[in-house]
């Protein structure tokens, strides 16, 4: 299935399950090998109640943006304010349309958006086992290439710091 032409813009209410449900089959494709039974089996239960407390929660400065091919829910990212600073909170692109780009346009928005508001850095955690998120995806590449550096953390995760400069967002 070719997309012909995504589409990328805010998330409304009625985006709600289908984020859901692509957060889990995500979470689940990418992490069920890094994880035992019991917590492969809470991922669709935990994403749920992520994003349920995430909608009832206090306002706070962020993006939710989707990316559609025709009716169809391609991906998503969420960026909000955090105590630490601005934080890329969650990535993701169904399975059928990874490789095309998306997930590259999500992060351009989301940094065009944190641009105009005067950000000057972004923070992503991710799993040491998600080898696709800190190697394989071409924003991740530019952002290495561009100087970018990692930041420690306690295991399992390490952080991401993307800072902006004169030519992008950087690692």
């Amino acid at each position: 299935m070719q997309p012909t032409s995504i589409v990328v813009r805010r998330a409304s209410d009625d985006d709600h399950e289908l984020i859901i449900e692509l957060h889990a089959r995500s979470q689940l494709a990418t992490y069920g090998g890094l994880l035992d039974d019991d917590a492969r089996r809470r991922i669709p239960v935990s994403v749920r109640e992520f994003w349920t407390y995430w909608r009832s929660a206090p306002a706070r400065e962020g993006l939710l943006l989707v990316a559609s091919c025709g009716e169809t829910l391609a991906g998503f990212a969420l960026c909000e304010s955090t105590t630490h600073g601005m934080m890329l909170r969650s990535l993701h692109v169904d399975d059928v349309f990874r490789g095309r780009g998306i997930g590259s346009v999500l992060l351009e928005e989301i940094s065009n958006w944190c641009s105009k508001r005067g950000v000057l850095g972004l923070v992503l955690h991710v799993v040491r086992g998600n080898i696709a998120a800190r190697c394989a995806s071409p924003a991740a590449h530019q952002a290495q290439r561009r100087g970018g550096r990692t930041l420690t953390a306690p295991p399992p995760s390490l952080a991401l710091a993307l800072t902006r400069s004169a030519v992008g967002w950087h690692w």
